[in-house]
């Protein structure tokens, strides 16, 4: 690229060799400051070498050295280092790096929310999955994005969530297949749909203002919640499940009791509720399932409804059913 002498890069010509460098790489990406404030770019640069050092960080940040083990946690340090100096970045130029990461699965935000949770699983074909462990490092890398750069891509934050449920969903639906596929796959396919369910898990927990629309809404059932949900009581016994602690952060936010009334038309034995207070009929109970069931009936009986303001709107949720939280508890202790 140098040996176009661009007047965007020249510049930066030893910045740019210096981030290539693995022994100066970290003392660089301090001193090469872009944020807005105390940038050493000069403005009418940055639209040309942005896409440029976004695309160097990248490939540094994917990049593996030493051993498996040093090679993993030197990995990590710089994914975090990186997201730390995009922090410093423009929206438009976070987006550049975003395209970069999730290239894999760009195909995933085709179409709204829902349609393409549904096409993913129509279109999966066993013998072209994308590699568990690449799936793996997108999970991590979703999970990293949203913790370090989730309150600075708010315009991004629809397409990340579609890009997890989209994962999680075909995750799900491979795993409804397991007579089809390698034992020695079934706990990596166990682990990715456990990753899905926890950044699902932390999304609600998260982002509590996000306008969720009623098609994210119905994806998120797709995704999330049918698949696992008449399993609960027999797969929470010992220890609570990453959709019962979903279902637990529902049941602390008002915004989202209403959730907890969503059916699936035709199966009634999907019931949230149904399946939650089940889970008390389980024998030998773990203690900590126990208490996170007691803990959502406790909080639905007793946490005011959701009353809408200028923050947070109601959510637009379909296919509802609405009955006291008493024959819940009713139930438990008949």
């Amino acid at each position: 690229i140098m040996t176009y002498k661009h007047p965007h890069l020249l510049p930066y010509k030893e910045n740019l060799y210096r981030l290539l460098e693995d022994k100066s790489f970290k003392e660089e990406i301090v001193h090469f400051s872009i944020s807005e404030e105390n940038s050493i770019v000069k403005p009418q640069h940055r639209p040309e070498l942005i896409p440029v050092l976004m695309r160097i960080l990248y490939g540094r940040m994917k990049n593996k050295t030493g051993s498996k083990t040093q090679g993993k946690s030197a990995s990590g340090t710089r994914m975090a280092i990186v997201l730390r100096f995009l922090a410093g970045s423009l929206s438009e130029e976070i987006r550049v790096f975003l395209d970069l990461l999730f290239e894999p699965v760009r195909h995933f935000n085709n179409g709204h929310c829902h349609s393409a949770v549904l096409q993913a699983v129509q279109d999966l074909d066993l013998s072209q999955v994308l590699p568990l462990g690449r799936q793996h490092s997108l999970f991590n890398s979703l999970e990293v994005v949203l913790k370090n750069l989730g309150h600075l891509i708010s315009q991004n934050l629809p397409e990340i969530l579609q890009i997890l449920l989209c994962m999680t969903a075909t995750v799900s639906h491979i795993l409804q297949q397991r007579e089809k596929i390698q034992l020695r796959f079934i706990n990596q396919l166990k682990n990715l749909r456990r990753l899905g369910l926890k950044l699902t898990a932390d999304f609600f927990s998260d982002f509590e203002m996000y306008s969720f629309s009623g098609e994210e809404i119905d994806a998120v059932f797709c995704a999330v919640v049918w698949p696992q949900i008449t399993r609960l009581a027999s797969e929470s016994q010992y220890s609570p499940t990453p959709l019962l602690k979903i279902i637990h952060i529902w049941s602390k936010n008002p915004r989202y009791f209403i959730l907890l009334a969503k059916q699936n038309p035709g199966c009634p034995e999907y019931d949230i509720l149904t399946n939650v207070s089940a889970v008390l009929s389980a024998k030998a109970l773990g203690e900590e399932t126990a208490g996170i069931v007691m803990d959502v009936i406790d909080s639905l009986l007793n946490i005011p409804d959701f009353e809408p303001n200028d923050q947070f709107s109601s959510l637009t949720v379909t296919d509802c059913i609405f009955f006291e939280v008493e024959e819940i508890a009713g139930g438990r202790n008949g």
